[in-house]
């Protein structure tokens, strides 16, 4: 009986172990498919834009991609068109050349090769810039016999040209290398300045004809000393007027800036050096070696991953490293971070001497031994809407619903903007407006009003998202984008009556050739500004409406994936148009090049974009979507606090610059002023704009109470700022510091700064404003914890629609079911024995109430032209 009894046991507790082993193994394989992406990064969606809605046209002229330079080894039919190498493709800026701002250096692309500069920093009242020698760049990496160039591949951190097979170069974001890759043309790297001395692996050498080593030091002309790292005894040949290869060479040549004040006596501006330059002796050793140490490990490509872990959002750039010579082994890579990059990178080692200067500050070193970048932003509490004090609720309901005619529950659009007569940033704005209206009106207990304004922002956002409105949105086959076609307005003044004079539904579209349209949205300016609008208004919709929101979740989805598409997987969009993973922020210059490179004016519009994705995704329980567009706000968020929130702590700019807010920050100036107006009011408003939770976020108590004296005394000096309506952005920041101050004077505004014709306040109604005052006043009296990102859900969002795309045979599921059968099998075998030995007595076993067991838990594991004035 006992053989027989402590067989079957071994026979289910085997069963039991060997079930248990292939479920792992299923949920294991199921969860590293083949075709599974990183963890935020898959598409959103891979339907085609024309066959959701969106009629498709092809573009013709100057606007088209210049199919001559690009080359792209991936056959791509979609194209960047915001990223900081696309000038390189255009055609040439007003100064005949398009720069590339690529951190710590400045390219500039020729047929032949590329000129690098290293700018140095110039501070003055209003702008600080970044400067290029007027005795050119200190470098031409060129090869012999090439004609042209193209792009062959890009991504998030990289972009590789190609010189006619004979050399190419990978352009690394913060990399201190310049790498050229040679395939049997004759090196020519030219010294703008020419060479002074010239050092060969650590010994004087004369540069008179042929030299032979691996490491070349090169003194030039401005003081600037140079590491030229090549394969082992490499043979060149060297002059005053820059170095070369006798005959055809294959293999990869590095260069980088070692000290850019050598002796202090260069043939450069006096503040060429910038602060620190003349660095100790120890510290311009200590980057040297660091230079050399990660001169072996080359950089050809990058990836991109995003995590919401317990910690924060936790983004991962992978860089694609190979040895830089033949038989060479992985080792340490270099790369050179950012101000805001130190804050939250994790795991990597920082150089403590040297580093690099321009206009984003001070560039430091960084080691690591493997190829990844962590950056942990930790979470943020992000509201639908503010929750206001008790006292002032009964004064915003007033503003709300007891004003008469003039209460904001009664606001609609006016017959122009209700037929789409308008442009997409002006119209999208304000159906927004009345989206902010229904989140308080539900916030306030008030559900009919909330379904009253609810169902406006339906029916105005349902005209643009099927292409009813007069100003139709329509896909561009020719880059892979969403744009609007524009509206022709002619006013007839007998009828009194605005009407588009072209015919949107037969594509008859003003912006394909006047790019002065819609701010530019036909030439990809702002659409991050635009569609965060429409998008945000989505996710008011979809949270109260899933049966809309699953109507047209696809159409929405649709502008998502303009301005922030994740994935090459997705056909029809190019990755993240908008946003730049290096810098922390995006950019809002399109395809036009300008002499000071890629621009954005407004952050905080940038902040709304990502806002609303956020929105959106957690009202369609769409974890993907929803993680995205945290980890888009959370960086842009920080990253405005390092450079368009100028604070004296962090030394960004020098102290010749002014003020303490940034208008608009270029690639090579940032400047105090808008692309509308120089009034300062203009400048900090337009930081400001939509007044939502998300300005609790990205104003910081230090910088709140230095710049909001600054606004005041400006919008005080100019009765613009009241007429204008920017007034109300002043009493937004006011609130953060000042809430009483900030309510009396909310309550005091005229009504007409929030009317459709006040450019500045025609996005925000007095309910809202008083609402975020009552909500968010005084909360930067002290300085606030970080708070995980949550979205405090209601009845409404328990119901919302779930994510599509859903695996059919869901791991959790698996493991679930795995886990039970395991369960069961167990307790078969539990009862079993209690049943045949009953024992409980016998042995003194105590019977322990399950209210008495401990409940710890364990550990967790884990361009802008801003208002149109």
């Amino acid at each position: 009986f006992f053989d027989t009894l402590f067989c079957t046991m071994a026979v289910r507790l085997t069963a039991s172990l060997l079930l248990w082993l292939i479920c792992s193994f299923i949920s294991t394989a199921e969860g590293k498919r083949e075709d599974d992406f990183p963890s935020a990064l898959h598409p959103l969606s891979v339907k085609n834009p024309v066959e959701v809605g969106y009629a498709g046209i092809s573009r013709s002229g100057d606007q088209t991609p210049m199919q001559e330079k690009l080359c792209f080894a991936d056959k791509r039919k979609v194209y960047p068109t915001n990223h900081w190498w696309v000038p390189a493709v255009r055609p040439p800026s007003s100064i005949g050349k398009n720069l590339l701002v690529q951190l710590p250096y400045i390219y500039n692309l020729l047929g032949t090769g590329m000129e690098v500069y290293y700018p140095y920093v110039k501070g003055m009242g209003n702008i600080v810039q970044n400067m290029l020698s007027e005795f050119g760049g200190a470098w031409t990496v060129g090869v012999g016999g090439a004609e042209g160039y193209c792009v062959k591949d890009s991504d998030e951190m990289t972009a590789t040209f190609d010189w006619g097979g004979l050399m190419s170069s990978t352009i690394v974001r913060g990399s201190p290398y310049v790498t050229a890759q040679y395939t049997g043309g004759s090196v020519q790297l030219t010294a703008g300045q020419g060479i002074s001395s010239l050092k060969v692996d650590g010994a004087d050498a004369e540069c008179s004809g042929a030299v032979q080593g691996s490491v070349f030091t090169a003194l030039l002309g401005g003081d600037q000393t140079w590491m030229i790292f090549t394969p082992p005894d490499t043979v060149l040949s060297c002059s005053s007027g820059g170095l070369s290869t006798p005959d055809a060479f294959t293999g990869t040549i590095r260069l980088a800036l070692s000290n850019n004040c050598t002796t202090g006596k260069g043939s450069g501006p006096a503040d060429y050096c910038g602060p620190g330059a003349k660095a100790e002796e120890e510290g311009k050793k200590t980057w040297a070696d660091a230079l050399t140490k990660g001169s072996a490990t080359c950089t050809h490509g990058s990836d991109l991953n995003v995590e919401d872990t317990e910690w924060g959002i936790k983004t991962t750039i992978m860089w694609r490293n190979t040895p830089c010579w033949p038989g060479g082994q992985d080792g340490t890579m270099m790369m050179a971070a950012l101000p805001h990059h130190l804050p939250v990178l994790k795991s990597a080692e920082v150089v403590a001497g040297g580093g690099h200067r321009n206009c984003r500050g001070h560039m430091k070193g960084v080691l690591t031994s493997g190829n990844e970048w962590v950056l942990v932003h930790p979470h943020q509490q992000v509201d639908w809407v503010g929750s206001p004090s008790h006292d002032k609720v009964s004064a915003i309901k007033k503003t709300l619903k007891g004003m008469g005619a003039d209460s904001d529950m009664n606001y609609n659009l006016n017959q122009w903007a209700a037929a789409g007569k308008i442009d997409p940033y002006n119209g999208g704005k304000l159906i927004a407006k009345i989206a902010s209206l229904v989140l308080i009106a539900d916030n306030l207990g008030e559900k009919q009003i909330a379904q009253t304004l609810l169902g406006r922002v339906k029916t105005h956002l349902s005209m643009w998202l099927e292409t009813r409105s007069a100003n139709r949105l329509v896909y561009d086959k020719t880059w892979g984008g969403v744009i609007s076609c524009g509206c022709t307005y002619i006013w007839d003044d007998v009828k009194k009556y605005a009407y588009c004079q072209n015919d949107g539904s037969k594509l008859d579209c003003p912006t394909l050739t006047d790019p002065g349209y819609d701010f530019g949205n036909s030439i990809y300016n702002d659409h991050h500004f635009h569609y965060g609008y429409f998008i945000y208004s989505a996710g008011v919709v979809a949270k109260f409406d899933t049966k809309w929101a699953s109507k047209y979740n696809e159409k929405v989805l649709a502008l998502v994936r303009d301005i922030a598409n994740p994935s090459r997987r997705d056909p029809y969009f190019t990755p993240f148009r908008m946003f730049d993973w290096y810098v922390g922020h995006s950019w809002a210059l399109g395809i036009v090049a300008d002499a000071n490179g890629r621009n954005q004016e407004s952050s905080s519009e940038a902040v709304n974009a990502w806002y609303g994705m956020y929105l959106y995704g957690t009202a369609m329980k769409n974890k993907h979507l929803k993680t995205l567009g945290n980890a888009l706000l959370l960086g842009e968020a920080h990253s405005t606090n390092f450079y368009w929130h100028v604070k004296k702590s962090n030394h960004i700019y020098p102290p010749e610059y002014e003020h303490n807010i940034v208008g608009i920050m270029h690639e090579m100036l940032v400047e105090f002023q808008t692309f509308f107006g120089l009034r300062s009011f203009f400048v900090h408003g337009i930081q400001l704009i939509p007044i939502t939770p998300m300005v609790s976020i990205m104003f910081e108590p230090e910088w709140v109470h230095t710049a909001y004296p600054n606004f005041k005394e400006g919008c005080e000096a100019d009765e613009e700022c009241v007429e204008s309506g920017f007034v109300t952005f002043l009493y937004a920041e006011q609130a953060l510091i000042d809430k009483e101050g900030a309510w009396t004077n909310a309550l005091r505004l005229p009504k007409h700064v929030f009317t459709d014709e006040c450019p500045g306040g025609n996005g925000n109604s007095r309910t809202a404003l008083l609402h975020f005052i009552a909500s968010y006043g005084n909360a930067h009296a002290k300085q606030k914890a970080s708070l995980r990102s949550v979205v405090v859900e209601t009845s409404e969002d328990k119901d919302a629609a779930p994510k599509a795309g859903h695996r059919s045979f869901d791991v959790a599921i698996v493991v679930a079911v795995c886990l039970a059968v395991i369960v069961a099998l167990s307790g078969t075998l539990n009862a079993v024995m209690i049943a045949l030995f009953n024992r409980e007595e016998k042995t003194g076993l105590l019977n322990v109430d399950s209210t008495e067991l401990s409940t710890a838990q364990p550990k967790p594991s884990s361009s802008g032209y801003g208002t149109g004035v």
